[in-house]
């Protein structure tokens, strides 16, 4: 103990403290004296604590020698100050640390050691360096070709990049028809139901104003049969349209249908009074069947006079006239067949 204290009073000694009132009782006192202790146990040998004052020490010193001899006391305080700090220098926190196990085991190493370990780390850096620089070379064909690969790769996907961007710019386009054809569609759409609704109003008006061929052909040319009665029903509504529907008597279309409606109804009329003429002459024949003329003919033909009414009263009177005419003179023979009948009769009673 008395050793350290020696030593620390040395050491503070060199740098102008006395040991008494910096260090004795003082801050880090213990420390130091720890420090001192533990490094004068190890035999630290080439470690001089007691010797060379710290640079910064020396250099202050010749300045204050250099200085005025004549500063005030104030001045140097603060470099006493100064000087106790500067105690913390390298050798001092050796001296305080030198117990710890790390700071022990480097000083207790010898440089030999250390350089043959510096040597072996070199020795393996070397062989793992030489070792990667082989493995690097046995691996350049594969490199190369894996470098190929990649390039090959990057081409192809250049390729799919260029034919993706051409599909981008069809399906834009695409996209764009299917836009117009959209629109198109909307207004096909609306076109298409206009002339529906169009259709409908017109339709009828159309079908029942115009006078198909075949329908001309029939009241011109056929003869007076059940198909021909179906004829004059048509030819009787396009009639009763023209003449009477508000549309069709301002329509231009019905001026131009309405002389060959004429002349299919003048034909069509003509044709009935022939037949129903022909017809009731057949009844004044002797020895006919009246009833069985009347029921099979006359009334199998019984529109001919509902069309001679509609468009040929004066026609139908004609066939009316002939027909009283007619069914007169027949009546009269029978009731005169049956008084001739009952006056012989009455003369064979008689007699």
């Amino acid at each position: 103990m008395a050793d350290r204290k020696a030593a620390l009073a040395e050491l503070l000694g060199e740098i102008g403290l006395p040991y008494e009132e910096h260090v004795a009782g003082g801050e880090g006192y213990e420390e130091v004296e720890a420090g001192i202790g533990t490094a004068l146990e190890m035999g630290f040998g080439d470690l001089d604590v007691t010797t060379a004052a710290p640079p910064l020490l020396s250099h202050r010193r010749e300045e204050r020698a250099e200085g005025d001899e004549g500063e005030d006391e104030e001045e140097e305080e603060e470099d006493d100050a100064d000087d106790m700090s500067l105690i913390s220098g390298l050798d001092l926190e050796l001296i305080k640390y030198a117990d710890h196990d790390v700071v022990r085991n480097i000083l207790r190493s010898e440089a030999s050691d250390l350089k043959d370990r510096a040597r072996s780390v070199e020795a393996k850096l070397q062989a793992v360096e030489m070792e990667s620089i082989s493995d690097y070379v046995a691996e350049s064909d594969n490199l190369l070709a894996l470098h190929a690969q990649i390039q090959g790769v990057d081409g192809i996907l250049g390729t799919m990049e260029s034919l993706l961007s051409g599909f981008k710019d069809d399906l834009g386009k695409i996209s764009g028809e299917i836009k117009s054809l959209q629109e198109q569609s909307l207004g096909m759409s609306i076109k298409l139901r206009n002339r529906k609704a169009a259709e409908r109003r017109l339709g009828t008006f159309v079908e029942d104003i115009t006078v198909p061929p075949d329908l001309i052909a029939a009241v011109l040319d056929d003869p007076v049969t059940e198909s021909f009665l179906q004829r004059l029903v048509e030819l009787d509504r396009r009639l009763g349209f023209v003449r009477g529907d508000a549309l069709a008597q301002r329509a231009a279309a019905a001026d131009d249908v309405r002389p060959e409606l004429a002349r299919l109804r003048a034909r069509a009329c003509l044709k009935a009074r022939d037949f129903l003429m022909q017809k009731l002459y057949s009844l004044r024949k002797p020895k006919t069947n009246i009833q069985i003329l009347q029921q099979n003919v006359l009334l199998r033909f019984k529109y001919l006079v509902t069309f001679l009414r509609r468009h040929a009263p004066e026609v139908l009177a004609e066939v009316r006239a002939c027909y009283v005419e007619t069914m007169s003179r027949v009546l009269k023979q029978a009731l005169q067949g049956y008084v001739s009948s009952l006056t012989h009769l009455q003369q064979d009673i008689a007699g």
